[in-house]
């Protein structure tokens, strides 16, 4: 993800990073060769993803600036404590949390930022081709469903994520919170994707 930081400039300038969500470090890995100096806490439910990004180069390239921990947001502490970081980066996590628990995830996220910091957000949107896919017998709210492994998908709006997160305490940015369709295209198969996506940055 190289582009990442085109869409968040403010990566390339801040000092302390919690990454929720963070995978096998696709937004991560790249980021350290951009911005060599960054301290990221990067966490993530699956301690597989996390086992993966511990043996990766980059790991041992930047000693004591790559600190990653499995962590489940909801339930767990975070590994960060209260006015630690500059960004939170938050890509397609929200989205498989119930929606009665992103209250308590955001507030978290919230408290480990320092006054002016800044969260990164971007996830599934409302009638992005996945939701479509959902048959009826697999949705369990409003927007909200289940997949066949029984993991879960949330589709935002908008309007529904900046209630999220104004209620928790953050404003919006102007020019910084918007809709972005993509088609993607799979030339071998012949086949395209219509996703649609939310992307938004907050400010504590």
């Amino acid at each position: 993800r190289h582009y990442l930081h085109e869409e968040f400039p403010e990566l390339l300038t801040c000092s302390t990073l919690l990454e929720v969500g963070c995978g096998v470090g696709n937004a991560v890995v790249p980021l350290f060769e951009l911005h060599p100096k960054i301290v990221v806490y990067a966490v993530d439910f699956a301690k597989s993803a996390i086992e993966i990004l511990l043996k990766h180069p980059i790991h041992a390239m930047f000693p004591g600036q790559l600190l990653a921990s499995q962590c489940d947001v909801v339930k767990d502490t975070l590994p960060t404590s209260e006015g630690q970081c500059d960004l939170v980066l938050c890509l397609f996590v929200l989205s498989a949390m119930s929606p009665e628990n992103m209250p308590l995830a955001i507030e978290k996220l919230y408290t480990t930022l320092r006054p002016g910091g800044k969260i990164l957000v971007r996830d599934y949107g409302r009638y992005d081709e996945a939701q479509m896919r959902f048959k009826a017998k697999s949705k369990l709210g409003d927007s909200f469903y289940v997949r066949q492994d029984s993991t879960c998908s949330y589709f935002f709006s908008l309007e529904f994520l900046d209630s999220l997160l104004v209620a928790a305490g953050f404003h919006a940015l102007p020019g910084r919170c918007e809709n972005i369709c993509k088609v993607q295209e799979n030339r071998a198969q012949a086949k395209t994707r219509h996703r649609v996506w939310v992307q938004a940055v907050y400010e504590k």
